[in-house]
């Protein structure tokens, strides 16, 4: 009976029809019996053929629960139910490969550099520390004024943009030293930087205008005034920036209105309309043949860069957060506010996939490289790891502390978060825990 897993599905079972149990479809029971020290049996039962695994130890109502549903649908195999009645709970391990200690308060967010050979942390204490992935020791302490809010990589991964709020800093990772600091009259809430490092764009939360500044000078060079719809201010601010792999088109988002720019000029090519409500997301394809939008009116938006034609109008069930593209541009993935994440067809619009599991609202997703895979984390303190092809949850972990970011090694082999302690964490993905179901 050993390692023995039995697949049950409520709907294919007449007794089960009779009471409806409590339990959500993504919950699963990994059950042990006996002395820990003795190889304990294990038997894995699946409600509803899920692919994830439940954790912590469920309530005493949850347990009685859990003995009538196994005497009921195993009443020909008493000998297992007998063997489950008795069993310990034993939650996940989180797979924690290292924490890289040195922060003195919380973590806002981090980055990795080229090859995964180093990363660059920020934190509320008014610093970003530059480590050696290898051994795990800080290279560089990059002292500021002020808590850091965002950090922006350079393609070359020789510079590293870090914003306070009202100044943002530039840094070269190599040396630690400081390149150039840029004053910002309103709070940044998003910025960017060209591939060659000879222009920074920025917006904020009280101009409809993107500044354009140049890195040589560190003065402002031009910028971008994004119009009012009709004779309304849209007085919303730019919640978002992103120049595209040519170094030429820009996109910016400012409340329901999408921009396409031309940095050059400074001119506006494309006025994008559509959304009801604050757009909360949008981003280019590698190829900049198509645009993707989201935002609080529940609809993900798929743009014809050279027309501005909106092609598919997306519907989700609650306020979208992020949406991006696969890197062959055939998909796109959207997270929203009902905790599940939606793979969609470029080409025909439809919804291939819903992909369920998390607890709690999902704070971000990434997707891998090779396209093949997605890793969403969650303000349910879990790491879950989709494949992108059928929609199933690879691997999944729990972590000890709420997430406020997570980053993504090329291999996607490991991720990165904060961790207690005001450490950072990595964890190595493929040794997590594999989801029940799954192969």
């Amino acid at each position: 009976m050993g390692g023995m897993c039995s697949s049950l599905d409520d709907d294919d079972n007449p007794a089960s029809k009779k009471k409806k149990w409590n339990f959500k479809t993504q919950d699963s029971l990994l059950l042990y019996s006996g002395n820990k020290k003795d190889n304990p049996k294990k038997l894995v039962i699946s409600l509803k053929r899920s692919s994830a695994i439940w954790s912590p130890e469920p309530s005493q109502t949850a347990i009685k629960e859990i003995k009538e549903i196994l005497s009921t649908m195993l009443q020909s195999k008493q000998t297992l139910v007998n063997l489950v009645l008795s069993y310990t709970w034993r939650g996940r391990v989180a797979p924690r490969k290292n924490r890289l200690l040195g922060h003195e308060d919380d973590l806002s967010g981090c980055v990795l550099g080229p090859e995964d050979k180093f990363i660059v942390s920020a934190s509320q204490d008014s610093t970003c520390r530059v480590w050696d992935i290898r051994d795990g020791k800080c290279t560089h302490v990059l002292k500021h004024e002020d808590p850091i809010i965002e950090l922006k990589m350079s393609q070359s991964g020789q510079l590293i943009l870090a914003s306070t709020g009202e100044w943002l800093h530039m840094w070269n990772i190599n040396t630690g030293t400081l390149v150039k600091r840029f004053e910002v009259e309103s709070h940044i809430w998003c910025f960017d930087m060209t591939s060659d490092c000879l222009y920074i764009l920025t917006g904020g939360d009280q101009s409809e205008t993107v500044h354009i500044w140049s890195v040589l000078t560190g003065e402002i060079e031009g910028q971008m005034d994004i119009p009012p719809i009709g004779s309304k201010p849209t007085s919303e601010g730019v919640r978002h920036l992103q120049i595209a792999s040519d170094d030429e088109t820009v996109l910016s988002s400012c409340g329901s209105v999408i921009s396409l720019w031309n940095l050059r000029s400074g001119k506006q090519n494309r006025v994008l309309k559509g959304h009801e409500g604050l757009v909360t997301w949008c981003e280019f394809t590698n190829d900049i043949r198509f645009v993707a939008s989201c935002g609080e009116d529940a609809i993900v938006r798929i743009w014809d860069t050279r027309s501005g034609r909106c092609l598919h109008k997306l519907q989700g069930a609650r306020a979208c957060i992020q949406c991006g593209f696969t890197p062959d541009s055939e998909y796109v993935i959207g997270s929203s506010e009902d905790n599940t994440l939606a793979i969609w067809d470029v080409q025909t619009g439809e919804m291939l996939r819903q992909l369920k599991g998390h607890t709690d609202l999902i704070s971000g997703f990434h997707i891998t490289r090779d396209g093949r895979y997605i890793v969403s984390w969650s303000k349910d303190n879990s790491v879950k790891k989709w494949r992108v092809y059928d929609g199933r949850c690879m691997r999944s972990f729990d972590t000890e502390t709420s997430i406020n970011f997570c980053c993504l090694t090329s291999d996607a082999r490991f991720v990165i978060t904060n961790d207690t302690s005001f450490a950072l964490a990595l964890w190595n993905v493929d040794q997590s825990r594999r989801a029940s179901g799954s192969s």
